[in-house]
């Protein structure tokens, strides 16, 4: 089931593909992006944008085509382009689809049921970069987390794929509690307000001892369905000194530490939204592999496939996908070659 966000955009492209198809006359397919509509034909595409050069120029808006030939010129000039009406409906769809989120005291988010467990990540985030987390209302039951840029120099978030700026992709993105912030997937929804696809991985906040999960213990809950967060660090002020000590004299240190203290974002954003349309279907054989690396001795080969190349894979996939639906087909595609892949790092 699609949620508001979705929802409310398909309705709204709904309306303006009806108004538009008087003067298209033949079908089309619509898709849009901030301040740009793409109308795909058999074999053309039109797009209207607010400027720029083309073959009819309202003063809203500017009608153009991919094509330069003569046979498209003759065409585009003959239909019956109602301008008016285009331009009514064009305003009518940004009433309709628009929408900005708004911040909240991130206080409203700890009635979550793992809203104590944020209390914790929150403060120590706070205390180790003395800038705070913040909250955000995407108009669902929780506010999502919002993680300001402590580390530009590192990947911890989610670069933004893309597809993305396809009004569907942001909508579903928000309805699954995610936001972009400066290009990269920095808003995101706590573990219990998030839902994976039906036997897909779901987040949990765990406690173990700093920084991470042995490789064994971490592939054994991924068996069991669950993506680790680790929250150890509440309250242990010699952690933070250790941390603060380590990150000035090691780079790699300072990396380690940015992962730690930004455990919530970094896997949020990157694991669990890259692999949130995995199910069972998918994730059934890909857990029986990991098992058997578990039987050979291959955990940490077994970790970094799932921490590395099957997100690499998945997050390729986001780039390349028109919407969530047509991800789960190009996934199929490779759903065989990634396990091949698998079996091969952990034998």
């Amino acid at each position: 089931m699609h949620g508001s966000h979705r929802a409310r955009v398909d309705a709204a492209l709904v309306r303006l593909k009806e108004a538009l198809e008087p003067s298209v006359g033949v079908p089309f397919v619509l898709s849009a992006r901030p301040e740009r509509v793409l109308l795909e034909l058999d074999r053309l595409k039109i797009s209207i944008e607010p400027d720029g050069p083309g073959f009819r120029q309202h003063p809203r808006f500017t009608l153009a085509h991919s094509q330069c030939d003569a046979e498209t010129a003759t065409w585009c000039a003959a239909r019956p382009w109602d301008l008016e009406a285009i331009a009514q409906a064009l305003h009518r769809f940004e009433e309709d689809v628009a929408w900005a989120p708004r911040e909240v005291p991130i206080e409203e988010a700890f009635d979550a049921p793992d809203g104590s467990v944020l209390g914790q990540v929150a403060r120590a985030f706070e205390r180790h970069y003395r800038v705070p987390l913040r909250a955000l209302d995407l108009a669902r039951d929780i506010p999502s987390i919002v993680f300001p840029q402590v580390a530009p120099g590192q990947n911890l978030f989610l670069r933004a794929p893309r597809s993305f700026d396809d009004l569907r992709m942001r909508a579903h993105v928000r309805d699954l509690g995610f936001d972009v912030r400066d290009g990269d997937l920095r808003v995101v929804p706590l573990p219990s307000s998030f839902e994976p696809n039906e036997g897909g991985l779901v987040p949990r906040f765990v406690e173990r001892a700093p920084v991470m999960l042995s490789p064994a213990r971490w592939v054994r809950s991924v068996v069991s369905g669950t993506l680790p967060i680790n929250t150890r660090f509440d309250g242990d002020s010699l952690l933070h000194r250790i941390a603060r000590a380590s990150a000035r004299a090691s780079g790699s240190l300072d990396a380690m530490w940015n992962t730690h203290f930004c455990a919530l974002g970094h896997d949020m954003s990157l694991h669990a939204f890259a692999m949130h349309r995995l199910g069972a279907e998918e994730w059934d054989p890909l857990r029986a592999a990991l098992r058997a690396a578990l039987r050979l001795g291959r955990a940490k080969e077994a970790a970094d496939f799932v921490e590395g190349t099957l997100t690499r894979h998945c997050v390729r996939l986001w780039n390349e996908a028109t919407s969530p639906e047509d991800w789960d087909v190009r996934f199929a595609r490779h759903r065989e070659e990634i396990l091949d892949e698998l079996v091969a790092a952990t034998r």
